[in-house]
């Protein structure tokens, strides 16, 4: 049928070797390896990379017909989460004079966490080893990325202090913030999908430290009075005399109170009335 539109067509083959790109996106969810995401393709670089062992640092030689580097960055490499730094040089003699500083991330919570689910190594105190292997089922390691099993969420990321503030920080008196209390503010920071063991205090301090809410909070500005004592200097001296109601209706219609007191004894008296 979609010949006959046609006046005149050729059909062409193209070789698998000439159309590796196309014949990998066909072929995605087979061709990926084993604990690899399927969903990002993975290109295979022609030139040699030279890797310093931990720290993800990779010293490349690419020159072109300038004389000035090229950048070859996969898309892997790209969107991988771990730190990684890239240096070019011109020739191999500047190569090797090339100096690279790693950067360490410091301790946070949820280091003993990441080490136990990544190695299986846990603190060497005792007492901590056991709080860390109880609670460490609530997390899951994703990527290098710690996340927590959540109640109304799959799963929360974990944030460190830093992080925290900037989200509390966000979410309190950013663009969208409205300035709320502690523990609002708290469960707020849960739904946006992120978890820090003491969540709920950081959010009651950062509340209660916040200078706008001190500025135009609906605080009570009535003038301070001195309090003023009823002088009574002997009984039935100073009477009190009230009537409350209306309660509600019961035998001979009464609904309201009469109640006296005398101040000097604190007596009180109360008759009902219709």
């Amino acid at each position: 049928m979609l010949k006959r539109a046609f006046a005149a067509f050729e059909l062409v083959h193209v070789p698998r070797e000439q159309n590796a790109r196309a014949d990998l996106l066909a072929n995605l969810a087979s061709s990926g390896k084993g604990g690899r995401q399927r969903s990002v393709i993975q290109e295979t670089l022609k030139t040699l990379r030279k890797f310093v062992a931990d720290n993800k640092v990779d010293v490349l030689y690419v020159s072109t017909a300038r004389g000035k580097p090229r950048n070859h960055r996969s898309l892997s490499q790209d969107t991988a989460r771990a730190p990684c730094i890239s240096t070019y040089a011109t020739s191999p003699e500047e190569e090797k004079g090339v100096q690279v500083c790693a950067l360490e991330e410091s301790d946070t919570w949820m280091t003993p966490y990441r080490l136990y689910l990544a190695d299986r190594i846990l603190p060497a105190e005792p007492e901590e080893g056991k709080k860390i292997k109880r609670n460490a089922a609530r997390y899951t390691l994703v990527d290098g990325i710690l996340f927590r099993h959540g109640f109304t969420h799959p799963i929360l990321t974990s944030v460190s202090g830093d992080e925290c503030t900037r989200t509390m920080s966000e979410l309190h008196e950013g663009i969208c913030g409205s300035h709320v209390g502690g523990k609002s503010l708290a469960s707020k920071v849960i739904r946006a999908g992120f978890f820090r063991p003491t969540l709920r205090e950081d959010c009651v301090r950062y509340a209660q430290r916040c200078k706008q809410c001190h500025i135009h909070a609906d605080w009570h500005k009535a003038p301070p009075e001195e309090l003023r004592s009823i002088y009574s200097p002997w009984p039935f001296h100073t009477w009190g005399i009230d009537i409350l109601g209306a309660f509600p209706l019961v035998i001979r219609q009464m609904k309201y109170f009469i109640v006296a007191i005398e101040y000097f004894t604190k007596c009180i008296e109360a008759e009902p009335v219709a």
